[in-house]
């Protein structure tokens, strides 16, 4: 038996990435997974990918920044599923431009998918898991929401934001039966990092004393652990998953 079998997770920016590792790794361990994302076409091949390996998924087109979809990502969920357990908060966009450059549409544009969106899918599964007594809410913030990055001072708020949304939000829901927690990535081999310069991507791996990015199922791993009830007494905390950061020793 897996260790989140029967139970229904959503996880958002699943088409791709952490998300689809994460994807993977749930319903591997028993869970039915709703794939949450924008992109139709790699999400319904994320989908069928699940279902190849014998579990049940469900696409559902959703901008989780904007209200009415994230209603409706779980109103679908609740239609297919009859409950909502988990929730992964992993959607998001980056818009890099240095301070002085920034557009308004840069830095807003950031701030509701990767923050606002999290706010937004939080209340609408947690109202659902409420009714239950029982949820387990993981963010996926980012190292940069520690540490800053050169040129994306939108995406480090949003991702500074995320933590601190996560620790009130771990407060309050707690008495519910649902527990939130966040997972802090450093660098990761996803596309984004691959679309960097050579150059660029040998710098950032100087500093892992690891010497290499996370493989995203590394990171799935980690989510799992904080889904399941291994974590059942763990709440409101934030695990930093960096391969050891030689700049910070």
């Amino acid at each position: 038996m897996g260790r989140i079998n029967g139970r229904v997770a959503v996880v958002t920016g699943a088409a791709r990435g952490i998300g689809q590792a994460i994807a993977t790794v749930f319903v591997q361990e028993g869970a039915s997974v709703v794939v949450a994302d924008m992109d139709v076409e790699a999400g319904q091949a994320t989908v069928a990918q699940l279902e190849a390996q014998g579990g049940q998924a469900l696409f559902v087109r959703c901008d989780v920044g904007h209200r009415p979809d994230a209603e409706d990502c779980v109103a679908q969920t609740l239609a297919r599923f009859g409950q909502v357990d988990i929730l992964v908060n992993n959607a998001g966009v980056a818009r890099d431009a240095s301070i002085l450059k920034m557009t308004d549409d840069q830095w807003f544009d950031v701030l509701r998918v990767d923050l606002y969106s999290v706010f937004l899918m939080t209340q609408v599964c947690a109202r659902a898991m409420a009714q239950r007594k029982y949820g387990r809410i993981v963010n996926v913030s980012s190292l940069a929401g520690i540490s800053g990055v050169y040129g994306g001072s939108n995406y480090s708020a949003a991702k500074a934001g995320i933590l601190g949304f996560a620790k009130s939000a771990s407060r309050e829901l707690a008495r519910h039966g649902v527990l939130v927690n966040s997972v802090i990535p450093g660098a990761v081999d996803t596309d984004i990092l691959r679309g960097l310069p050579e150059s660029v991507r040998q710098e950032k791996c100087k500093a892992i004393l690891a010497g290499r990015p996370a493989d995203p199922l590394e990171i799935a791993r980690v989510v799992l652990f904080l889904a399941s009830e291994d974590a059942s007494y763990v709440n409101g905390q934030a695990i930093v998953c960096d391969g050891g950061r030689a700049d910070k020793l």
